[in-house]
């Protein structure tokens, strides 16, 4: 559905927007992209306190875009862009105000030495590798281009071809010594060049290479499934599940509902036949590009064709001057635009396409298809109908032609806009609105009682009178508005709290959410995830109602039969067996989940989870000791995960693992982003080494409970005596 709107965008540019219209869109792209530069550099270099600050500090910033992979592919477009404006001001020979071509000439300039500098500081290895293959293209364009072209500098001038050829071989051997010298320290103090440098395709430690090798061959082995016409659009996800390799969960337990590589996306999603089309869209793009007719440049403020008209500009009010330069004197935009094209492709094959880089994509393809027109007195007219109707000798008849013609098309273009704006307006309300007033309002439920003097039962209408607002109608939307809706409002800050979902008072919203998640299984039913969503909801009510463990076994077995490879959903169902007392069932499924893959983590904890649930408290032990040594830092566990083992640690009196786990978490070596244990830990904690008159760590325990107002005072005054080292009175406290 996301693509009807970018085909409507592309349909709109071509129709509606004139040559002044594509330069305010690119010149208004400067403004916007000079923004998103300004905030990714103060992210980068750790500005805190600015006016509308994008995020926190990063070594690799998003500003406003969010990611930095993204960034980088938007910046791109601002490249492509600042090329194209600076050529329209470049061509001009005669300009109204000469000042303001210079500025937005060297403006231009300007932009793109700044994306080009971002793209390295967002540290996208992709982008880079795009960005020399672009530069790597337009350098053997000009090397091997027939036509000779000079660059006169002042009383220098500087054959283009043996420039580039020059800069060709300089880039090769600095490709060479970066190859052969990656492993050299003076590349780590490089933006971009240090994770470039990083990267180790047989490094089993470089997780994010590894993660996409592995992705590549699932996609493979869903290709040669249904290689014709591929998976459907957006069923990346199926076909993920379906030949998931276990070895995925040593890097994390992802979801990924694209194989980061867009060659590889469509053919899994479109089958050799989306392929080819996508292929054959790049190669018109090209074809527009170099066909003969369209060397498009400016002059005087309008877009004429060198090779068609190089003599006949006055019929379209061209300065005449343009009569009196050589052919060769003008390089074409084409070949910057191909380069930059070639740049998104490359960086494409690590990456996927996503909302900013298809808005852009289109709009360069909307002006694109716009070059193979030209504009006579800010009239649209067809370049080869054109040329059929103008000639030396026949001057008026063209004008009437071309006034005849420029009639004929706007009242097409009437009668195309009113048909549309009906159906346009219809989408808009239905499927934007509606959508956007649903995600609204779920987001408004949670926090609607807030503030307010209302009772435990009031509130709880008032939350679910909302929530029924955001979920109902039903519509494509709801996917993710009740998916992620759970996942951001209610699954931890209500579902996860034991106080509240054992509440009856609070069992409406419970039944209606889990509603919801069954409406949408119905619909969607090959995506795993919400078989996930649906059991993580039914897991703390089943503590009170063990009933429910056997829904959530049904659902898990259902799952399976979708994605049979897939360890998450092992865990899941030994823990609905055990939740059924079926104690060695539950052990038997915990192995063959950790059989898949054995130095998955993760798998060694659940089983050792299992173990403990059945009382089999030495095996659970051994296999808790190997889960920390196989991940120290825990990454790829969940918050749920870490307080289960702190638990398990507490109720074994094990307490110095406790305290061991906090002084890790607060020493920041574990992965998990944020504090993952509860409060009760930290106080565990902070009682053992009290008891062992551990000063250094109490203060680092107690620092952290000052953050919690009704503990401040207490902490503020142990830690004063534990820095004076008064043991005697910290033991009587």
């Amino acid at each position: 559905f996301g693509m009807f709107h970018y085909l409507v965008f592309l349909i709109m540019t071509v129709l509606i927007f004139t040559k002044k219209d594509w330069s305010r869109f690119f010149k208004i792209s400067f403004f916007t992209g000079l923004v998103v530069i300004f905030y990714g550099f103060l992210e980068y270099f750790g500005v805190r306190n600015f006016p509308f600050i994008a995020s926190l500090p990063s070594p690799r910033p998003g500003s406003y875009i969010g990611n930095s992979a993204f960034l980088a592919t938007y910046m791109f477009f601002i490249i492509a862009f600042a090329v194209i404006v600076f050529y329209q001001h470049k061509s001009a020979v005669i300009s109204i105000n000469q000042r303001l071509s210079k500025f937005w000439k060297y403006f231009s300039l300007l932009i793109i030495i700044l994306a080009v500098a971002m793209i390295f500081i967002t540290g996208t290895r992709g982008a880079i590798l795009g960005l020399g293959a672009g530069i790597f293209s337009l350098l053997v364009y000009f090397a091997f281009k027939k036509q000779s072209i000079s660059i006169n500098l002042k009383s220098l001038s500087i054959s283009l071809r043996k420039l580039s050829l020059f800069l060709l071989l300089l880039m090769i051997l600095f490709g060479s010594i970066f190859w052969f010298t990656r492993s050299n320290d003076v590349w780590q103090k490089i933006p971009g060049l240090n994770r470039l440098a990083q990267t180790a395709v047989f490094d089993l430690n470089d997780s994010s290479t590894q993660m996409r090798l592995m992705n590549w061959e699932i996609s493979w082995e869903a290709f040669k499934e249904k290689p014709l016409f591929g998976w459907g659009l957006e069923n990346f996800l199926l076909a993920y599940q379906k030949n998931y390799d276990p070895n995925m969960a040593l890097y994390g337990e992802t979801w990924l509902d694209r194989a980061h590589n867009k060659i590889i996306d469509l053919a899994v999603m479109q089958g050799i036949f989306g392929l080819l089309t996508y292929l054959l869209m790049f190669g018109g793009i090209f074809f527009i590009l170099f066909r003969k007719k369209s060397t498009l440049i400016y002059a005087d403020d309008k877009l004429i064709n060198i090779d068609n008209y190089p003599h006949k500009s006055a019929e379209i009010s061209i300065n005449q001057c343009i009569n009196n330069q050589p052919k060769s004197a003008f390089i074409s935009v084409s070949p910057f635009l191909m380069a930059i094209l070639i740049a998104y492709f490359v960086q494409n094959l690590v990456l996927f396409d996503q909302l900013t880089s298809y808005i852009f994509f289109f709009a360069v393809l909307g002006f694109l298809i716009s070059k193979t027109l030209i504009y006579a007195d800010d009239k649209l007219i067809y370049a080869d109908e054109k040329s059929e109707s103008i000639s030396q000798n026949q001057n008026q008849s063209a004008k009437i032609s071309i006034n005849q013609r420029f009639s004929v098309y706007k009242l097409s273009i009437i009668i195309l806009l009113s048909s549309m704006i009906f159906s346009i307006g219809f989408v808009l309300y239905f499927y934007n609105y509606i959508p956007y007033t649903q995600a609204k309002a779920f987001k408004e439920s949670s926090e609607i009682c807030r503030g307010k003097d209302l009772t435990e039962e009031e509130c709880v209408n008032l939350i679910t009178e909302k929530a029924k607002k955001a979920m109902y109608p039903y519509n494509f939307a709801q996917y993710n508005i009740r998916g992620q809706g759970v996942d951001a409002y209610y699954l931890n800050q209500y579902f996860y709290q034991i106080e509240l979902i054992q509440n009856l008072k609070f069992e409406p919203l419970a039944d209606l959410l889990i509603k919801g998640q069954e409406e949408i299984i119905k619909k969607e039913p090959y995506d795993v995830r919400l078989f996930i969503r649906e059991v993580e909801m039914l897991n703390p009510k089943a503590v009170n109602n063990p009933e429910l463990y056997k829904k959530t076994e049904n659902l898990i077995r259902q799952a399976l039969e979708i994605a049979p490879k897939r360890q998450e959903l092992y865990y899941n169902l030994a823990f609905a067996l055990s939740g059924q007392e079926r104690y060695e069932e539950s052990i038997e499924i915990a192995r063959y989940a950790l059989s898949l893959s054995p130095n998955v983590a993760r798998a060694h904890y659940h089983l050792g989870l299992m173990f403990y649930l059945a009382n089999r408290n030495e095996e659970a032990a051994e296999k808790l000791n190997i889960a920390e040594e196989l991940k120290p830092d825990f990454n790829s566990f969940l918050p749920g995960d870490l307080n289960n083992i702190a638990l398990i640690y507490t109720n074994w009196g094990k307490i110095d693992k406790v305290a061991e786990l906090i002084t890790k978490e607060l020493d920041g070596k574990i992965a998990p982003i944020g504090f993952g244990f509860k409060r009760e830990y930290y106080e565990v904690a902070l009682r053992y080494y009290a008891i062992i008159h551990n000063k250094e760590n109490l203060i680092k325990v107690a620092s952290y409970l000052t953050y919690f107002q009704d503990a401040k005072e207490k902490m503020e005054v142990l830690i004063d005596l534990a820095e004076k080292e008064n043991w005697e009175i910290i033991d009587n406290l």
